[in-house]
């Protein structure tokens, strides 16, 4: 391997990565990734051993802290990114990829840990790249994470500039802003214009929201009932596209602990 490019070699690298993670996720046993992570291994010990200039080796530090992500290596993803980001301080995409990783937190498994410690990194991330619409997305959920709505609707303001009616998780989180701000109605306008898309966090969220609108002050009972019917069907949709969707399970114990 030593007489191919450094960054085939470093996408090769990401490659077998990927490969690792996606077997662990779909419960395959250690002994049949093994293969694999022996090869990623020895593989990574001969991309180390090469000599690169600073700016090239910015960027493979940032190919590599991608494939030590995949890998659920997150302490060291960040640890590549920041050495990164030294050299070449003006990648937007790098800065967000440390957001999600930073504190040691799993994007993944972890999504909100620490949610704090990232806001920073989204920020600068959406400073170098202000139609950055995922980072937009991401940092609005964090601010409202954290009870700041006055920061989360700067960015909301922002980000309906951009047309964001494909994107799933851009309107699971404006209805989640809508939520917040106890305008339930406006929040499910949100998600009935994108049930065409027939995602299961779509349904979640309009079931979520027929349950907050169940247990506002002003609801009558038998409105309750009429929120709380609408939420199962919505609850029952999730489940058809997603069934293992463990927000929808605690969805379906609000039914019998409220």
């Amino acid at each position: 391997m030593e007489d191919e490019p450094s960054g085939k070699r470093a996408f090769q690298l990401v490659s077998l990565a990927n490969r690792a993670w996606i077997l662990s996720l779909s419960g395959e046993s250690q002994e049949a990734i093994a293969p694999i992570t022996s090869k990623l291994l020895k593989f990574y010990g001969e991309y180390l051993s090469n000599n690169y200039n600073e700016k090239e080796k910015a960027y493979l530090d940032a190919i590599e802290a991608f494939a030590l992500r995949r890998l659920f290596l997150v302490e060291k993803s960040e640890e590549k990114y920041k050495s990164a980001i030294k050299v070449i301080p003006d990648i937007a995409m790098w800065h967000f990829e440390l957001g999600r990783v930073v504190g040691g937190s799993n994007p993944v498994l972890e999504p909100h840990k620490k949610t704090e410690t990232k806001i920073p990194h989204y920020k600068m991330a959406l400073q170098l790249k202000p139609d950055y619409v995922r980072c937009m997305v991401t940092l609005i959920d964090c601010y409202l994470r954290v009870g700041n709505v006055k920061d989360a609707r700067v960015v909301m303001n922002h980000l309906e500039q951009y047309d964001t009616s494909h994107i799933a998780t851009a309107i699971c989180v404006k209805a989640f802003f809508y939520n917040r701000l106890n305008e339930y109605d406006r929040a499910l306008k949100i998600l009935f214009e994108a049930e065409g898309l027939d995602h299961s966090n779509i349904y979640k969220d309009i079931a979520f929201t027929y349950i907050l609108k169940s247990r506002s002050k002003s609801t009558s009972p038998l409105e309750r009932n009429n929120f709380l019917k609408d939420a199962l069907t919505y609850v029952e949709k999730c489940l058809s596209k997603h069934p293992s969707s463990y927000m929808v399970s605690q969805l379906n114990l609000k039914f019998f602990v409220n």
